[in-house]
């Protein structure tokens, strides 16, 4: 074991007053060191010599627009897109608000790029090479005598990959592939192009921000803001304009600023720059009168058009063929069955670049693609359809001369008419793509007054369609024009003629108008049992037609025999499992029906069923139809066990075939609820009587006989439920109904 000694003491104090004094003299020594804070955050090392901010650079082309309104969302994707990915496209049509757009992105960012903002025209290659050349002395290079535009231009690019935080924007970057070249390798900054373009693939960019119009009520707040006006200190007549006015010019951004500026200038209101729109639109130029200036976009939409057009006609002739007729076309959704089955009523360079496009389908896309292009048009590759603006086609149509304009809107109607089906269930999706277009060529048929046989077919098939979905208001306009142009074209004997007749009397008889409907059907008739003979099918259905409108009338005695006759016929000419056989029994069975003749009705309506279900199959309509009738005849009866699934049964199938607001739908929905009633089932009842009296009085009117069926069924029920006010109000508004419905149509005349 150690010991600590005296000595050892004595020894241990002399080392440590030693060090003591080491440590004094360098303490000492540190003093004579200037002292100065310290920079806990620095790393070691000198500090770095201090430097002025970086200038903001940048050569933004136009000043900012103080009248720009809205496009938040726009606005807030390409900073996502710019924050996630580096870059990002702004991609629309030519006068949409793209520069606008990024304009307003780089002026409200500027303080985030401490690299500068940059703006390059990129028209084309030459645009892009001459805008990097002048972004050289901004960017600091020292390029002596150096003339060559190509090496300024390779130069530029190489200091952007060195460089750190800036924003470049390639605007009017309509080819895409034009700019691969000058994009920085491995960029510090981010790059922001517009483009009429859509795909920008070949720039790695995967989803462009796309820009469409404005929404109407940031139109309509622009154009008070071009305007200088406070919107809240002017009339209501005065805002409605305005916002008309938007609508008129499709929310598009550029005509909105010409338009305002035209408003400003000329100190008029509204509604009187609305009203000289409507009235001489073809007149009107304000799209040409307005020169470019500081703070305005730098090209007229006619301009731009004309460019992207002449563009279109170089790449392609049928291509541009194919926008000429777009322009006559419902501006949404253009369907490519349109132009793959009216190929041959295009023209022929149209028709030589569509040939085989049945087979070869990407024949639509070819003709396209130049004009996706330059977003003349916008396709929807899911859906195979095309959309132009509407203003597009304003300026394309007033393009052409007199002559051509005709020529075009002719060929427009008869694309359509060849594409159009013949109406029957199994077409309506097919209808439904194509009745925007057809209703389209309903206006030129009237605006050119058309009267080929073609535009006749046509108006007829789309009138039937619409008439099918209860679309009843649009259905009448087409059915009448049609009449005049058969009657025109074939003369007033023709079978045509009866059957434009036959169905202009149908839609009147669904519409409750007896009077109207009942000389058209006897027309329909006679023409029809004088040119094709007494036997004939066409003959059936007018009889069995006019039968139901007796039936409708409650003239029984009158409708019997017309019935029968038509089934004779029928049965003869097309034999016992046609549905047109189906159809003339079913309308018997409900006569029988109507008169307590139930053992007569029921296997009638049972054999109508059948042949529906077999020829027409489960989940058509008609079989609905069916299905509903026999279930009326089981609850006349009291069988209401087996009505109950027929009944739900039809409903679900209409609702399925012909949608929730058609009036077959309402016609199940009445039929259901006054059985729940029967059976006292009045919480299930209630609603079923609201939703048919709705549907009814929105598809037919509120004069309707329907309605006041509905109404007398919907007040006894409320009678059962001891709410006598209520069903005496119901019952009067229906005999209200009947006796205006019983003047208009006296049984002596209807």
């Amino acid at each position: 074991m150690a010991y600590v000694t005296f000595k050892n003491i004595l020894w241990l104090l002399g080392v440590l007053s030693a060090i003591g004094g080491t440590i004094a003299l360098f303490v000492w020594l540190l003093g004579l060191i200037p002292k100065r804070k310290p920079r806990p955050e620095q790393p070691p090392g000198p500090p770095p010599t201090p430097e002025k901010p970086a200038p903001k650079i940048h050569n933004l082309p136009y000043r900012p627009n103080q009248y720009f309104t809205g496009r938040t969302k726009e606005l807030q994707d390409v900073h996502d897109a710019l924050a996630s990915k580096g870059a990002a496209a702004l991609s629309g049509v030519g006068g949409v608000g793209k520069t606008q757009i990024a304009l307003k992105y780089a002026c409200d960012h500027f303080d985030d790029y401490a690299g500068g903002v940059y703006w390059v025209q990129a028209a084309s290659r030459a645009d892009v090479v001459s805008g990097f050349a002048v972004l050289a002395e901004p960017l600091g290079l020292s390029l002596g005598e150096e003339k060559d535009q190509e090496l300024i231009a390779v130069l530029v690019k190489a200091r952007f990959e060195r460089t750190e935080g800036w924003l470049l924007v390639f605007d009017s970057a309509d080819r895409p592939e034009l700019i691969k070249e000058f994009l920085p390798g491995n960029p510090k900054g981010h790059i922001l192009l517009t483009s009429q373009a859509q795909v920008f693939d070949v720039l790695n960019i995967a989803d462009p921000v796309e820009v469409r119009e404005m929404p109407p009520d940031d139109a309509s707040d622009f154009l008070f803001r071009r305007t200088e006006r406070e919107k809240g200190m002017v009339a209501e007549e005065e805002r409605s304009a305005a916002a008309k006015l938007a609508e008129e010019l499709g929310y598009f951004p550029l005509a909105l600023e010409q338009a305002g500026a035209y408003v400003l200038a000329k100190k008029v209101r509204f509604q009187d720059y609305l009203r000289t729109y409507l009235n001489q639109r073809r007149r009107l130029k304000f799209l040409e009168i307005f020169t470019p200036r500081a703070g305005d976009y730098s090209k007229t939409i006619t301009t731009t058009w004309k460019i992207s057009c002449r563009e279109v006609r170089r790449a392609s002739k049928a291509s541009a063929d194919l926008l000429k007729v777009s322009a006559f076309l419902s501006p949404d959704a253009i369907p490519f069955e349109l132009f793959v089955l009216g190929a041959p009523k295009l023209g022929r360079r149209l028709s030589k670049a569509l040939a085989g496009a049945a087979n070869e389908p990407t024949k639509v896309n070819d003709l396209l693609e130049p004009l996706t292009r330059y977003s003349l048009v916008r396709i929807d590759p899911d859906g195979r359809t095309y959309t132009i603006h509407r203003l597009v086609q304003e300026v394309l149509r007033d393009r052409m001369f007199g002559l051509a304009r005709a020529r075009w809107a002719e060929r427009a109607v008869r694309v359509v008419n060849a594409a159009f089906p013949e109406v029957e269930f199994k077409t309506w999706p097919l209808c439904d793509r194509l009745i925007a277009h057809a209703k389209a060529a309903a206006g030129l048929v009237e605006t050119y007054r058309f009267d080929f046989e073609e535009a006749g077919r046509l108006l007829n098939q789309a009138g039937y369609y619409l008439r099918e979905r209860a679309r009843y208001a649009e259905a009448e306009p087409l059915y009448r024009r049609a009449l005049e142009i058969v009657e025109k074209a074939l003369g007033p004997e023709h079978p045509d003629v009866a059957a434009s007749l036959n169905n202009l009397a149908l839609l009147y008889h669904r519409q409750g108008r007896y009077a109207e409907a009942e000389p058209l059907y006897r027309r329909a008739l006679e023409i029809r049992e004088k040119v094709l003979g007494p036997e004939h099918p066409g003959v059936a259905t007018s009889l069995n037609n006019l039968a139901a409108l007796y039936y409708s009338q409650g003239r029984y005695a009158e409708a019997e025999p017309l019935y029968r006759r038509a089934r004779e016929i029928l049965e003869k000419a097309l034999g016992p499992e046609h549905p047109d056989v189906a159809a003339s029994l079913n309308n018997l069975a409900l006569l029988y029906d109507s008169q307590g003749r139930y053992a007569e009705a029921e296997p009638l309506l049972r054999r109508a069923r059948e042949i529906r279900e077999k020829t027409l199959g489960l989940e058509h309509p008609n079989v609905a139809t069916s299905l509903n009738n026999l279930a009326e005849l089981y609850r006349a009866q009291g069988r209401y066990a087996e009505a109950e699934p027929l009944y739900r049964r039809a409903l679900e199938i209409s609702e399925k075939a012909l949608g929730p607001e058609h009036p077959n739908v309402a016609t199940s929905l009445n039929n259901l609820a006054a059985l729940y009633r029967a059976q006292g089932r009045y919480g299930e009842a209630e609603p079923l009587f609201r939703r048919a009296l709705e549907i009814w009085e929105k598809a037919l009117g509120p004069e309707h006989p329907n309605v006041a069926t509905v109404l007398e069924n919907y007040a006894i029920f409320l009678r059962k439920l001891n709410r006598p006010s209520e069903a005496a109000e119901l019952k009067a508004r229906a005999g209200a109904i009947r006796a205006k419905h019983a003047a208009q149509n006296p049984p002596g005349e209807s």
